[in-house]
């Protein structure tokens, strides 16, 4: 029985690495320029009920702070990551039990996506 175990993983250990040998997994590319990019979404602030001024003033605040975040050294050149990110006026159906109250200022929420970047079939992807 010890004899036969020994066996199946000594097979199963030449299998495996014959396989990592074998397999070719998409390349990190850590040299590559990367881009950094963030997306002003507008699709949440109708539920705040603003007007069209209002709503106007609040996009350009977050395009300026967008526009902020990719001055930062570690976002304006980013090597061997793409990085994309998203930021707009909080969703009202996220709050439960206390919806904002009708003069308190609009809250926003964003977030960063990295994603390697990674030669496939040879090409940058």
């Amino acid at each position: 029985m010890k004899k036969t175990l020994i066996s199946f993983c000594s097979i199963l250990l030449v299998f495996m690495a014959a396989t990592s040998l074998c397999a070719g997994g998409p390349k990190y590319l850590p040299d590559y320029p990367g881009r950094a990019s963030v997306k002003v979404d507008t699709g949440n602030t109708g539920d705040y009920k603003l007007n069209p001024a209002e709503a106007s003033a609040y996009h350009q605040n977050l395009r300026r702070l967008a526009d902020l975040l990719l001055a930062q050294p570690t976002l304006s050149r980013p090597r061997g990551i793409n990085i994309e990110g998203v930021i707009g006026a909080h969703p009202i159906g996220s709050f439960m039990n206390h919806p904002p109250a009708p003069s308190a200022p609009v809250p926003g929420s964003g977030q960063f996506y990295y994603q390697d970047c990674l030669e496939i079939d040879g090409k940058p992807a």
